[in-house]
């Protein structure tokens, strides 16, 4: 909640713009043809609409994230008490789930939804519950609404619960099974995909991405190194996070934890597919979320099972604990100060110059929506340019993750005074750059 208070970042101001401009809920569904729709928050959003606190505009992720924390624990609480421990606190303080369960956007209903499949096929798994058949159909069916990247747990999911099915008959049969068990899931995936994917082109529009960056090694690195550093809160974005998790991977497999299928196919052979499909926009850590939550679940796993190996392995599992929560707190109170560079303050800045209302120009298009959010909840009168030079009184520079700003005190025939400036860290980072014309 306390990350939760700056204004809305990019991608979600984005996904405000489309809801607040299609101008129903309807419209969530039929109109908005771009990959920034997250069906659920889009219509969380148009039903609190623009002049909400950010507060209000987050609070399904806020929601979700907090139950997130709850059925976590219950997966955990399944193996054993410290288990439930370990599972529940990572979930709480982990940098990204932190990140993701404080913005407008669908990653944490889905992260929600991903756990409770887990627990799910896990209690089916146990003999404990007949094959959830129903229950996994809806779960996938808000999880898809959540986000997209839904499909890519159904098959890890799908590929454990073949694993188990192996274990109880070969052949055909296990696949049969199989099929029987996930084919209402993979029904309800296939008629939203055709609502996300097909609607768009049968009314001649088309589906619009807020960019296409194509595949490169260096952008899946990147994405991969933030997301596990984010992960255990490493202070440096460095590789050895993706070393250790793989470590604890092969221990899982080696003393064969009953999850370990589901692991393998979500930490390795999902990231790996992705190496070998080699899609578009590979350097966004967040389209990697299904490693993440499959991480901390089997870690909860391995502590359980190294507190149950004595007292060395006590303290070691301990101190390990401990060191991984007190560097996520760490990260997590910098990510609070830094509010992902508030670009609600710039507003603040424009308005305690020219009360009245006034001007400003973009030097990017892209950070247009962010500004045009923050005015519109304020409820001051600004009138923003985004297409070249104008008459403005005020020019702001936003920048995405790491650009740097430059220097603008001269730009369009018109010398500037810088007058403020934010920008943030994290898996959510940007930042704004204010002038003021002085000519």
């Amino acid at each position: 909640m306390a990350y939760a208070t700056g204004g809305l970042w990019l991608d979600e101001a984005w996904s405000a713009i489309h809801v607040y401009r299609t101008g129903s809920i309807l419209g969530v569904f039929t109109s908005i043809n771009h990959d920034n729709n997250h069906h659920l928050t889009s219509v969380w959003l148009q039903l609190h609409g623009p002049q909400a606190s950010p507060l209000a505009q987050r609070a399904l992720s806020i929601v979700s994230g907090a139950a997130s924390v709850a059925v976590a624990a219950a997966i955990g609480r399944r193996t054993s008490n410290v288990a439930g421990l370990v599972a529940a606190t990572l979930f709480a303080v982990s940098p990204v789930f932190v990140t993701y369960g404080a913005e407008a956007r669908g990653y944490a209903s889905m992260t929600l939804m991903v756990l409770v499949a887990i627990l799910l096929v896990d209690r089916w798994a146990a003999g404990e519950a007949p094959a959830p058949r129903g229950p996994l159909a809806i779960v996938f069916a808000i999880g898809m609404l959540s986000q997209l990247t839904m499909l890519f747990a159904f098959f890890a999911i799908g590929g454990w619960i073949l694993f188990v099915q192996l274990e109880r008959a070969r052949g055909w049969a296990s696949v049969r099974r199989t099929l029987e068990m996930t084919s209402p899931a993979l029904i309800v995936i296939l008629a939203i995909l055709s609502l996300v994917f097909v609607a768009p082109m049968i009314d001649g529009k088309g589906m619009s991405v807020g960019a296409y960056v194509p595949f490169t090694w260096a952008a899946y690195r990147e994405a991969m190194i933030g997301l596990t550093a984010h992960l255990v809160g490493a202070p440096l974005l460095h590789s050895w996070p993706i070393a250790v998790i793989l470590a604890s991977l092969a221990v899982a497999v080696g003393i064969a934890l009953p999850r370990r299928s589901f692991y393998v196919l979500a930490i390795l052979c999902f990231p790996l597919a992705i190496a070998v499909l080699q899609p578009a926009n590979p350097s966004n850590g967040r389209y990697y979320m299904l490693v993440a939550i499959a991480t901390l679940v089997m870690w909860s796993d391995l502590a359980a099972w190294a507190w149950q190996r004595g007292t060395g392995f006590r303290y070691g599992c301990a101190a390990l604990f401990l060191a991984m929560v007190g560097a996520s707190i760490s990260v997590d109170l910098a990510l609070i100060r830094d509010a992902r560079g508030d670009p609600d303050g710039a507003i603040r800045w424009i308005a305690a110059g020219s009360p009245q209302g006034s001007s400003v120009m973009l030097e990017r298009k892209m950070g247009s929506a962010v500004y045009e959010v923050a005015s519109r909840r304020s409820g001051y009168p600004l009138h923003i340019y985004i297409n070249g030079c104008a008459p403005a009184a005020y020019l702001i520079v936003h920048r995405f993750r790491a650009e740097p700003f430059g220097d603008h005190s001269s730009y369009c025939g018109h010398a500037w005074r810088r007058i403020a400036e934010d920008r943030s860290e994290g898996l959510s980072e940007e930042g704004w750059r204010l002038y003021r014309r002085i000519d």
